[in-house]
This record gives structure tokens, C-alpha cells and sequence, in this order.
């Protein structure tokens, strides 16, 4: 598992696999006072876990975080 952590307010931007519909991507949301947390599973079993709190976002995924040869970011295959 990969963990990564954002401070809000951080400007990042991950491609995420392509599906043809939103359907097809496996999400439950939480919220409580404390923080937001959402679980997201893409049909190609990329797995992102987000937990957002009013100082961060924290990130743990099973797909590491790669730099595209476009120059963007995305998750390893």
C-alpha cells in the first residue's frame, strides 16, 4: 500500500483509469464532524482510500503514484 498526504488546499491532479461510465467505479463515502472518507475501487483494481480533515487529505492506495511520460501524474499499471 502506498500513503500519501496533501495539505489542503494543495493543487494536485491524478489520472485515474478511464471508464466508460462513473458507475462502474465502487465508491462509499462517510462523513462524520471530524472528516470526509471515501472509498473508490476501479474496475482495473486500483484501490484509493481518501480521508479529508479540516488540516490535510491523506491518501493510501495499492497502485503507487508515477509521473507520465506526458508529464502528468497517474497510477502505475
Amino acid at each position: 500500500m502506498y500513503h500519501y498526504v496533501f495539505g489542503i488546499g494543495s493543487a494536485i491532479n491524478v489520472k485515474t483509469p478511464k471508464v466508460n461510465s462513473l458507475d462502474e467505479i465502487k465508491k462509499e463515502i462517510k462523513q462524520t464532524a471530524e472528516c470526509i472518507s471515501s472509498h473508490f475501487e476501479y474496475p482495473n483494481g486500483l484501490i484509493i482510500d481518501v480521508i479529508q480533515t479540516a488540516s490535510k487529505i491523506e491518501w493510501t492506495t495499492n497502485k503507487r503514484i508515477i509521473l507520465l511520460e506526458d508529464g502528468t501524474l497517474g497510477f502505475e499499471d
